[in-house]
């Protein structure tokens, strides 16, 4: 039986236009109910908030479709500062993309993100960048002109073995042993304390750690106030080394999701930061934090990283190359920028510069 529209229904419906504007504070019920339709829960409602519209440089820029008084659709970049070969430029990085499964296939992703673009370009953001998931990453690089530099290494580090659902019962503790034997790094002659390092340690231990003509994000301790706050329901946790001269020579920053989280709280310990004036104060942080991680009862341990050195400090300390995250980048402005975003040979990535950690 051949099927007919006479009326035109179907067109109208697939030539559908959403109006789309810009988000606000106003809409967070309006993003919740969005994100549960696409991810099947919520996430803590304080970390919504804060992760929206609580930046250093104010709300994100969202680019929303609207379908009546509800989200069809949706695109936020996170701003944060970023650091090019020595000079502070604002930049962005790509976060949530969603769109309602009752409005895919009508090309609302590109839309969404090109409007979202303009509103990040309209407020000085140049340059941005991202780590896009399988599904996302042809649209990105095929239809948003992004250029994947090249890969960053997710390592992770196992640490309870048995908390994982799939693995047997049978076997759990044997699994826990086996990952108790893996090297945990070493204390060396530091002491260790749980607390953040002063102001004034975390902007020289910083600036002992970085490389002159690099991309990374620029990080003030403004920045770390605000990245690791509580409202984020991460559980985040410091770990400062001092020399023995009693100066704080290295910290380190790992978090687990709290119960606020509920069904999406997978037990996952998170290393977010690892820095130090040399590769011996962060063997001994490395090695508090995994401690505190398996006291936690965390699953595993997992970063991403791209720094050298302490690429060497996580591999020496039982860390493994689990997989490759892509790295895309994009400029925002017809400028020249202060160094090559597409080179990625340039770029330094640690956990906490992810959205998701």
């Amino acid at each position: 039986m051949r099927f007919t529209d006479p009326r035109g229904y179907l067109k109208r419906e697939v030539m559908k236009e959403y109006p789309i504007r810009e988000m606000n504070t106003h809409d967070i019920d309006r993003f919740r109910e969005l994100y549960k339709a696409v991810w099947g829960f919520n996430r803590p409602l304080g970390f919504d908030k804060w992760r929206l519209f609580d930046t250093p440089h104010g709300t994100c820029p969202t680019a929303v479709a609207m379908d009546g008084d509800r989200f069809a659709g949706l695109y936020t970049l996170w701003p944060i500062s970023l650091y090019l070969a020595g000079t502070e430029v604002l930049g962005g990085q790509s976060m949530d993309t969603m769109t309602h499964p009752d409005h895919q296939g009508r090309g609302l992703f590109t839309k969404l993100a090109l409007a979202s673009y303009e509103i990040a370009a309209s407020r000085g953001v140049k340059a941005l960048y991202g780590f896009p998931n399988p599904n996302s990453y042809p649209g990105f690089v095929n239809k948003l002109n992004w250029d994947h530099t090249g890969d960053i290494t997710h390592y992770i580090r196992l640490l309870r073995i048995s908390n994982h659902p799939r693995v047997p019962t049978v076997v759990k503790p044997v699994c826990d042993i086996v990952a108790h034997l893996i090297p945990k790094g070493k204390f060396g002659p530091f002491r260790i304390t749980n607390k953040r390092p002063p102001e004034e340690s975390i902007i020289e231990i910083i600036a002992s750690d970085t490389e002159p003509n690099v991309c990374s994000i620029s990080k003030s301790t403004k920045w770390f106030q605000w990245r690791y706050t509580s409202e984020s329901e991460n559980g985040y946790k410091w770990i400062t080394a001092y020399s023995k001269n009693d100066k704080a020579c290295g910290f380190g920053v790992w978090g687990m999701r709290e119960e606020g989280w509920c069904g999406s709280r997978d037990m996952r310990a998170h290393l977010v930061e690892l820095v130090g004036a040399s590769e011996g104060a962060k063997r001994a942080v490395l090695a508090a934090i995994i401690k505190e991680a398996f006291e936690s009862h965390a699953m595993l341990l997992e970063t991403l990283c791209s720094y050298p050195s302490t690429e060497r400090v996580l591999r020496r300390a039982g860390f493994i190359r689990h997989r490759r995250a892509p790295l895309i980048t994009r400029k925002t402005t017809t400028s020249n920028l202060p160094a090559n975003i597409h080179n990625h040979s340039t770029w330094r990535i640690i956990g906490g510069d992810v959205d998701t950690f």
